[in-house]
């Protein structure tokens, strides 16, 4: 009983210092990041707890100055991420454990420098709830954003199932803005290198032979990103001498690529080639993309 009283009093004391603010389950609010965090990072969390975290991510709001401590039951949880709570019971005592030793590697892209952080401070689990709450380490790249960051709605990626089709999805927005989105007609093409998406989804050292690349990350993920955001993405890759350096994405609006396959189904098209470089991006409308 003693020993219940000093965990309990103990536990009072870690908490005094922490602000907490009701959870939010609203899964069409943004979850927005820092173009640093998504474009030259690299983690390998698996896939709930790379959904946990932008969940968590995702209760940060404009004009906050401090992260704040939310705690959500495991049957929250499940229903708004759409994960099986028996799984979530099970797992989330070693889930935790690898979010909390997890180590965040933001780099300028060339290895001249870097930083890393952990992902969380603390995760506590009482009666069928978790709290969690964001490093402060990670303020600069979450709170306060100005200039270049990327937003996106939870709901996008909440049924994807592939950590490859998350991570891909937020380059690619990382490389748009709200100057430069597809609509209509209107698509963009973006150029990414192999050893960029190989940073960015921890495949540095995994399908190594270039039909399982493109099959196991880059296929999968198109397919998902297809079929759970708002946008048609297809995926081309460019050769730099005989050897497949990258890919160009073409990004389109599910009704621009619906529209387009419904008024061209009956024509053959070739792809007009253009410079690669990455990162890149044009905003062109469709009969720029494709000639007869």
């Amino acid at each position: 009983m003693n020993d219940n009283l000093d965990f309990e009093k103990r536990l009072e004391i870690a908490s005094k210092n922490i602000h907490r603010r009701e959870i939010q389950l609203d899964i069409n609010s943004e979850v927005a990041m820092a173009n640093d965090m998504i474009l030259h990072s690299a983690s390998n969390l698996n896939l709930v707890e790379m959904k946990l975290l932008r969940f968590i991510i995702m209760q940060t709001k404009k004009g906050d100055e401090e992260f704040y401590e939310f705690e959500i039951s495991m049957n929250d949880i499940a229903n708004t991420l759409e994960m099986n709570v028996d799984y979530l019971y099970r797992e989330m005592d070693d889930m935790t454990t690898h979010i909390m030793q997890e180590v965040i590697f933001i780099g300028d892209g060339s290895n001249r420098q870097w930083i890393k952080f952990h992902w969380v401070d603390t995760c506590r689990y009482e009666d069928g709830k978790i709290t969690i709450k964001i490093s402060d380490e990670l303020k600069p790249f979450l709170i306060g954003l100005r200039g270049s960051f990327t937003r996106y709605a939870l709901s996008e990626i909440t049924s994807m199932n592939s950590i490859y089709a998350i991570r891909i999805y937020e380059i690619l927005n990382g490389y748009m803005n709200d100057n430069n989105l597809p609509h209509a007609d209107v698509g963009i093409e973006i150029s990414i290198s192999i050893d960029t998406i190989r940073k960015a989804t921890d495949t540095v050292n995994s399908y190594q032979r270039y039909s399982s690349f493109k099959t196991y990350v880059i296929d999968n993920a198109v397919k998902e990103i297809n079929r759970c955001s708002k946008y048609h993405v297809t995926a081309t890759p460019y050769k730099h001498g005989r050897s497949v350096a990258g890919f160009d994405f073409l990004i389109e609006s599910q009704a621009g690529y619906a529209h387009r396959m419904g008024e061209f189904k009956n024509e053959t098209y070739r792809k007009k080639p253009k410079a690669k470089t990455d990162p890149d991006y044009k905003q062109l409308t469709m009969s720029e993309f494709f000639v007869t």
